[in-house]
C-alpha cells in the first residue's frame, strides 16, 4: 500500500484506518515503514485488490510477493506457485 520514511500522511492514514479490518500489516526495511494488505496464492485475486485499493485512493498500490519473510520478484513467486 505504501512505504514511508516518516509518518504516514494524514489523508492516507485516514484511508488506512478504514482498511484495518482487511488486515493491514507493516514492517521496516531500509529505514522505511512499509504497509501491506492481503495475502493471496492467486495472482488474479491480488490484482483485483490492487485495483480496489487504487479506486479507494491508495496512490501507488502494487502486488508484492514474499517467500517466508523475504520479498521476492512477483514473476519468481508465480513460477514457484506453478511448480507446486
Amino acid at each position: 500500500m505504501g512505504a514511508y520514511e516518516d509518518d504516514v500522511p494524514v489523508d492516507e492514514a485516514g484511508l488506512y484506518l478504514k482498511l484495518t479490518s482487511r488486515g493491514i500489516k507493516n514492517y521496516v526495511e531500509d529505514d522505511k515503514t512499509i504497509y501491506i494488505i492481503g495475502s493471496f496464492r492467486d495472482y488474479a485475486a491480488a490484482t483485483d485488490l490492487k485495483i480496489e485499493m487504487k479506486e479507494m485512493g491508495v496512490k501507488n498500490p502494487k502486488v508484492v510477493a514474499f517467500q517466508k519473510t523475504k520479498e521476492i520478484d512477483v514473476n519468481e513467486a508465480l513460477e514457484l506457485i506453478e511448480n507446486n
